[in-house]
């Protein structure tokens, strides 16, 4: 397989991969799956992720979406990569929330490209999470609070 680690997806590094896999008869699947928006939901709660990765599919394909139920385990995921975009539940056991956005910030990752999931609606969280610059998202998030969050993330890194 073509190694595309210098070549971030893109329309011209696309058609150079498709046009050499046409030529070695490469598999093209993987690449295009760079493509997909990557999201990391970590929520405690594993039926609050699901129901959260279902919504984000019901507005729109091409995300790819990684789950992790807590900061240690968010951590270990973007280990290997950041996101595109992460929605972290505020209130869990052990570190909360702030704590992987602001270790994410600090790896590189835009606030832009963050909300914060929580049902803690008092306006001195409120305060704390708009002070880091990221999305506030009240729990149960709505598909109009999440649409206007993704899309205000639609294009890829």
């Amino acid at each position: 397989m073509l190694d595309l680690g210098i070549c971030r997806p893109s329309y011209v590094c696309m058609l150079f991969f498709v046009c050499d896999a046409a030529f070695h008869k490469a598999d093209a699947t993987h690449f295009f799956d760079g493509l997909k928006m990557k999201v990391l939901i970590v929520d405690d709660s594993k039926v609050a992720r699901m129901s959260l990765g279902r919504l984000i599919h019901s507005l729109a394909d091409g995300y790819v979406i990684d789950e992790a139920k807590d900061v240690p385990s968010g951590l270990d995921v973007v280990a290997s990569g950041l996101p595109d975009i992460a929605i972290i539940d505020l209130n869990m056991p052990g570190p909360d929330g702030l704590v992987l956005i602001e270790s994410l910030i600090e790896k590189g990752m835009a606030a832009d490209r963050l909300a914060v999931l929580t049902a803690n609606i008092q306006s001195s969280v409120r305060a704390r999470v708009e002070a880091l610059g990221v999305t506030f998202i009240a729990k149960p998030a709505s598909s109009e609070a999440l649409r206007a969050f993704m899309n205000q993330t639609s294009e890829v890194g």
